[in-house]
């Protein structure tokens, strides 16, 4: 199951950790939002310093009716605005990488559904070692504000800028777990719970409910069979299936 979160109560989900502590980073995660064209800021996700108002990264919808959404490296003052309506009622795979290209210089990119739409480069640096919580479903740095209402599952944080094929194998909905394994720092699938899969970064729930988890592509699991007593294992994994089956949570 995925997590649905509610506007109109002010609903999010947290931990005061710092899974990433320095850049590169990736962060990605499966969203759907509940109505068309909102007519307010609403956070999808949110990383940042709770001492400071203006020390974070933000993935957020604008407040235009447009349904845009908006990518904001604080520090940095890195920002993307897509030119498409992503408020639409249907799920989507949002990627985001940070890194450091030059001295001082920092470039944020976005894709989405696995899809490039756009970079912005500053000649700033930015610094996350003192980012201190992860939220989502809202911004929650020393001003709380902008509530989501929509669906989230699937949120994942790499130390490490993910390449061009692992992103779009995670457009493709393979689960973050099978993308570069060893630098997945989190990962909340949020499938029946709030626990952190990877780094023991389990999220605390303000409100939200339990929702219908869209499809995704986890690792297949072999069945083993024991023919006859000291035999060795055997097992079956079809063709097709070799790496990965197509799963519907919930």
């Amino acid at each position: 199951m995925a997590r649905l979160f509610d506007k109109a109560s002010s609903e999010y989900c947290y931990v005061d950790a710092q899974p990433v502590a320095a850049l590169p980073l990736t962060v990605s995660l499966l969203m759907k939002h509940s109505a068309t064209n909102p007519s307010a800021y609403e956070y999808l996700f949110f990383y940042g310093d709770t001492s400071q108002t203006f020390s974070f990264l933000g993935i957020f919808f604008n407040l235009d009716s447009s349904g845009n959404l908006i990518v904001w490296e604080r520090n940095s003052a890195n920002q993307i605005i897509t030119a498409s309506d992503y408020a639409d009622g249907n799920w989507h795979v949002i990627t985001v990488t940070v890194e450091s290209t030059g001295s001082p210089q920092t470039t944020t990119t976005l894709y989405i559904d696995g899809g490039l739409v756009d970079s912005d480069v500053d000649n700033d640096a930015s610094s996350i070692d003192n980012f201190d919580r992860v939220a989502i479903g809202m911004l929650r740095n020393s001003s709380p504000s902008f509530p989501f209402s929509g669906d989230m599952a699937g949120i994942a944080m790499w130390d490490v800028k993910l390449n061009t094929d692992e992103i779009a194998s995670l457009g493709d909905r393979l689960t973050p777990d099978q993308i570069r394994p060893q630098s997945l720092k989190a990962y909340w699938d949020l499938i029946r719970g709030l626990n952190d899969k990877v780094g023991g970064y389990n999220l605390t729930a303000s409100g939200t409910t339990v929702s219908n988890h869209p499809r995704i592509i986890q690792p297949y699991r072999p069945f083993y069979s024991f023919p006859s007593a000291g035999a060795p294992p055997a097992y079956n994994i079809p063709e097709k299936m070799k790496h990965y089956r197509m799963l519907r949570a919930g």
